[in-house]
């Protein structure tokens, strides 16, 4: 169990993490001409939402191997795979 110290880190962490995951796509975004905007959108919704149901399951302390938790996980499991497909289809139709 972590302290109160540890887990006011962890969540600033994964905070400007995850922040700059989502600005990082957003620059990708604003910067490709030659892309599905329909499929873009699906793609940065499921990153969203995979983002922000990782964020709640380390909260509740399931986060020691991410590989792991979205393997096993079946939302988190869904929503990559919808990601994979939309990001491949906008980035390749």
């Amino acid at each position: 169990m972590l302290d109160w110290y540890s887990n006011v880190f962890l969540r600033n962490a994964m905070i400007v993490s995850s922040c700059g995951g989502i600005v990082g796509y957003l620059v990708w975004f604003v910067q490709s001409s030659n892309i599905n905007l329909f499929l873009v959108v699906v793609s940065f919704i499921s990153l969203l939402l995979a983002t922000f149901r990782f964020f709640k399951l380390a909260l509740a302390g399931n986060a020691e191997d991410p590989t792991a938790q979205i393997l096993l996980d079946p939302c988190l499991r869904f929503v990559a795979i919808m990601w994979v497909g939309s990001f491949l289809g906008s980035v390749y139709a």
